[in-house]
């Protein structure tokens, strides 16, 4: 017989074993966070909070609101632009391990899957950019996602759609993993949350908390789209195929990880302890089909492995 993923409340020691990790992700890039000086990109972040709007040609609004606030608590400094990316980062550690936690995780479990995390390059990021918000918005979202399908509420739902709401107004990108969860719902056992009224909730909560963005982009003549079209017939995105692709996704996350984000792969889509969470894994699966077929940049699937750090972790420890 099939058994639940252990949700029992969570113990002291991993609790500071989670926390303790979260802290010292925070303390690592706060130590780090210079670098070469502001990033070109972050001084455009920077002039388009000081007009803010519903949306920007290439753009929603979510990181220039962040330049925004940074600067008015903090001040105009290199310190205050970079903070948010630190916390986001720390962030990512803590929901990711949690993710691990709703899968039942053991302390080594959590222990591994935060260090995957900790020590991938892709994820190492402590300027101002609109890929945190894709980062940490699906780190968010998978952490949810499981404790549904471990056997929890869906009423959970609803939080998914929040923070996919939230991570939509920062990058519009978040939309593919979103598609993909559903596909992956309706390929994989747990179809049946299509049939319930609570997953098409959260996507109404979605669809609010973006619609702001949406309106200003009907505004404008899908100013965005118009961009993207351009970019795309100008030849200016590198297009790779599946293996290279893939490749440069080994590279980004670290090559001594790929053990541990490959058995996540495969203990989702087959094994039968991990049955429970196999829409996770047909969401990799999809959404990479789907950056490959819209010839998305290759750092576009990188959110997509930290689910996966955290379910390989739980099968190794198995």
């Amino acid at each position: 017989m099939e058994t639940r993923a252990d949700t029992r409340t969570i113990h002291r020691e991993e609790v500071a074993l989670l926390g303790g990790l979260t802290i010292l992700t925070l303390l690592l890039h706060l130590a780090f966070y210079k670098g070469y000086g502001f990033f070109r990109d972050e001084l455009y972040f920077i002039a388009c909070s000081h007009r803010l709007d519903w949306g920007y040609v290439d753009q929603p609004p979510g990181v220039a609101v962040v330049a925004w606030a940074a600067r008015g608590v903090l001040g105009d400094t290199l310190f205050a632009v970079r903070f948010v990316p630190c916390v986001f980062a720390a962030l990512q550690v803590l929901l990711t391990g949690l993710t691990a936690r709703a899968m039942g995780a053991g302390r080594y479990a959590l222990f591994l899957t935060c260090l995957c995390v900790i020590a991938a390059p892709q994820y190492f990021g402590s300027y101002l950019n609109t890929d945190m918000f894709m980062t940490l918005g699906w780190a968010a979202c998978a952490w949810v996602a499981a404790r549904i399908l471990a056997g929890g509420s869906q009423r959970w739902c609803l939080l998914f759609g929040l923070f996919a709401g939230l991570a939509l107004q920062g990058k519009h990108a978040m939309l593919f993993f979103g598609l993909a969860f559903v596909v992956g719902l309706l390929i994989s056992p747990q179809r049946k949350m299509l049939l319930g009224p609570w997953i098409w909730a959260g996507g109404a909560v979605a669809f609010l908390i973006a619609l702001p963005n949406l309106i200003w982009e009907y505004r404008h003549d899908w100013a965005t789209v118009v961009l993207l079209t351009n970019i795309a017939k100008s030849n200016k995105n590198l297009v790779l195929g599946p293996v290279e692709y893939l490749h440069s996704n080994v590279d980004s996350l670290g090559r001594f990880s790929l053990p541990v984000w490959a058995m996540g792969l495969l203990w989702c889509l087959f094994a039968a302890s991990g049955r429970r969470f196999r829409a996770l894994g047909w969401t990799w699966v999809v959404a990479f089909a789907t950056f490959l077929a819209l010839r998305g940049k290759d750092y576009y699937l990188t959110p997509a492995y930290a689910m996966l750090f955290a379910a390989g972790a739980v099968a190794i420890e198995g």
